[in-house]
């Protein structure tokens, strides 16, 4: 059988079918189309080649226009600094010309490019009406000609990218080397394009303000210097019921000083009027009856329901919220705007602050909402400790431990001194101020503990914050061709206590509250698996060299039971006092060492909770059968849940 060619539909409409034209014609008609190739490419790297010549013959016009503008500026008398604004001017205006042009220009060798590959397609549509019998020929022809249409257009395209970079990189350098501290015009708008939604949106920087007294009227009867933990989260907290146990632990314990000096004195009269005060402060008479109402509602409830006997306890001992029946720390929250909240019954209910906003992953949202943080905890003018955590974070001690070591410490837990891992690349001199430059710069944890004097410091800076605001993300610079990266939570609070020349009062070996493990590098830190959470972990964190049992022991005797003190009579509440307070002369004598042991570590992930939780459990938090216990309770509490331990048992009996 004869094979038959394949029918071929010419890309134009035509009359009838040429006859196949000799073999002489058909090399004709390839010549010319790889002549007219070659013309179209020729043409097309001239003209790139004439618009990068214009684009720097404007940017060296304007470079030499700013020299004449300071020669003529001197020999008028100018002075140097407003010639020098108006050259910038005058050269930023030139650089927006410059690249709005290229751009200009890229556009029309993109249109032209377009143009040559419709016509491209027309002859090639033109070559198939006449040359059907050749069509293989022409139209592989034809497709070379249209693909190196939009290659020559991509190019061109890329050529002037590389010249308008280039423009920007040259005017970049020279307005550096002039001294200029401020972005050209338009690269401050692309930058700002380009920083994120923090550098957007400016932040509302309200001053400090302090409220008249507490909200706790217990504490603030009895003067207790309080800790504010202050938990920056993106929503649930993944160890609550750690929490609860660890707040539970502190309930109704009182600094033993601070209650014996507010209820007590040398005058009968006075000492009478001073212990009732405080009793309506602390509301010891409401809670002594509750607490006794349900253990004589769980003896009753005891035979029909044995469940009750539990429930019941638990409420005669915590009686509401285990933060609110506590008097030594206070609790803030800042979650997303798009969060709605912890549900009643949750330990961190109505915790969160009213100034919420979005956060990013280093982004400069993450000291602003610090930063809220830290607003509406230093209202409380009894918060004197400010400490950052978050969701994925637990104490290392047990609360009577962690609030007399933060109030023993008189530094701040940040790294502001100068130290080589400073990430000094990451300064730029667009972030100059009239009080901050490039030797200030400092790089600590974002995970800070503050006093009072220095968190009122923060809340009052505007000028250091607004600079890092504008000029400290990460993102591609248009002026240096490169990427950069800043990162404001790991440098703001260093670098401006820095500024304010406070070295000397932060504690620069400590880096921050929470222990860290950064041994695998990159840049989040190691996040511990359920099987890695045990107690050797624990011990580990806090450091062998921190004699850590000495600071517990001595910390759980400058506390006394509220309700063993207060509920009896002004004589004999006093009397227990000053025997709590002879026990505890020493005071804390064993604090932790700063500088070495940090107080809270991170981070353990929600799948974790459980492992968390056993941590902070009677069996292994509490000594028993000789052993020494993990301490992350008070001790308080572990003879409180023997007692009613030994209760139960004997009940049973």
């Amino acid at each position: 059988m004869q094979q038959r060619s394949p029918k071929v539909v010419p890309l134009l409409p035509t009359a009838a079918a040429p006859s196949p034209p000799p073999a002489a014609r058909q090399q004709a008609v390839l010549a010319r189309h790889q002549r007219l190739r070659r013309l179209l490419l020729a043409s097309l790297v001239v003209f790139c080649l004439l618009n990068a010549a214009w684009v720097g013959r404007a940017v060296v016009r304007s470079w030499w226009g700013r020299g004449r503008a300071n020669q003529q500026a001197h020999s008028a008398g100018t002075s140097p600094p407003a010639a020098a604004a108006a050259a910038r001017q005058q050269a930023s205006s030139a650089a927006d010309n410059a690249v709005m042009a290229t751009m200009d220009a890229a556009a029309a060798l993109s249109s032209a490019a377009g143009a040559v590959k419709h016509g491209a397609q027309a002859a090639g549509q033109a070559a198939g009406a006449a040359l059907n019998a050749a069509t293989p020929l022409a139209v592989g022809a034809t497709d070379a000609a249209v693909k190196a249409a939009a290659a020559v257009g991509s190019a061109a395209t890329a050529v002037s990218n590389q010249a308008a970079k280039a423009a920007a990189n040259f005017l970049g350098n020279t307005t550096t080397a002039a001294g200029n501290a401020v972005p050209p015009a338009w690269e401050a708008k692309a930058d700002s394009g380009q920083a994120g939604a923090g550098a957007k949106r400016l932040a509302e920087l309200t001053p400090p303000v302090v409220a008249p007294a507490s909200n706790d009227s217990c504490a603030q009867a009895l003067g207790i210097r309080k800790v504010a933990l202050m938990f920056l989260v993106r929503g649930p907290m993944q160890h609550e019921q750690a929490w609860r146990r660890w707040f539970a632990s502190a309930g109704g314990l009182l600094p033993v000083n601070a209650t014996q000096a507010a209820a007590c004195d040398a005058n009968a009269d006075v000492q009478a009027r001073r212990h009732e005060s405080v009793v309506q402060a602390c509301n010891l008479q409401q809670p002594v009856a509750a607490a006794a109402a349900a253990s004589a509602a769980a003896t009753v409830a005891q035979g029909a329901a044995g469940a009750a006997l539990g429930a019941l306890g638990a409420a005669a001992q915590m009686l509401g919220s285990a933060i609110e029946q506590q008097r030594l720390f206070s609790v803030y929250v800042h979650a997303p705007p798009e969060f709605e909240g912890y549900p009643p019954g949750s330990l961190f209910a109505g915790r969160l602050i009213p100034r919420r906003i979005p956060t990013g992953w280093g982004d400069i949202s993450l000291v602003e909402a610090t930063r809220n943080l830290l607003w509406e905890a230093f209202r409380d003018p009894l918060n004197e400790r400010f400490v950052l955590l978050s969701e994925s974070g637990i104490p290392l001690y047990d609360p009577l431990t962690l609030h007399q070591q933060l109030l023993a410490e008189r530094k701040s837990r940040v790294n502001a001194c100068w130290h080589t891992g400073r990430s000094e690349w990451r300064w730029s001199n667009f972030m100059k101020t009239e009080h901050m430059n490039a030797r200030h710069w400092r790089k600590s944890t974002q995970w800070i503990g503050l006093t009072r004097p220095h968190a009122e410091a923060v809340l009052r800076d505007e000028e250091v914050y607004r600079s890092f605001e504008a000029g400290c993300w990460s993102n591609w610079v248009p002026s240096q061709g490169k990427w950069r990266d800043c990162f404001p939570d790991e440098h703001y609070f260093a670098t401006l206590f820095a500024v304010l020349g406070l070295e000397a009062e932060m504690e620069c070996d400590s880096w921050g509250v929470a222990e860290q493990d950064w041994s695998r590098g990159g840049a989040h830190p190691k996040s511990y698996s359920p099987k890695e959470v045990t107690l050797e972990l624990v011990r580990q964190m806090r450091g062998g060299s921190c004699n850590a049992e000495a600071a517990i022991a001595d910390a759980q005797r400058l506390y006394i039971d509220a309700a063993h003190v207060l509920g009896a009579d002004s004589e004999r509440s006093c009397r227990a006092l000053q025997a709590a307070a002879t026990a505890a002369t020493a005071g804390y004598a064993h604090p932790l060492d700063a500088a070495a042991c940090h107080v809270t570590a991170r981070k353990f992930p929600n799948d974790t909770a459980a492992a968390v939780l056993r941590l902070f459990s009677p069996e292994v938090s509490c000594p028993r059968d000789g052993s020494v216990g993990l301490h992350m309770v008070s001790e308080h509490y572990c003879r409180q849940q023997q007692k009613q331990k030994l209760h139960g048992s004997l009940t049973k009996d």
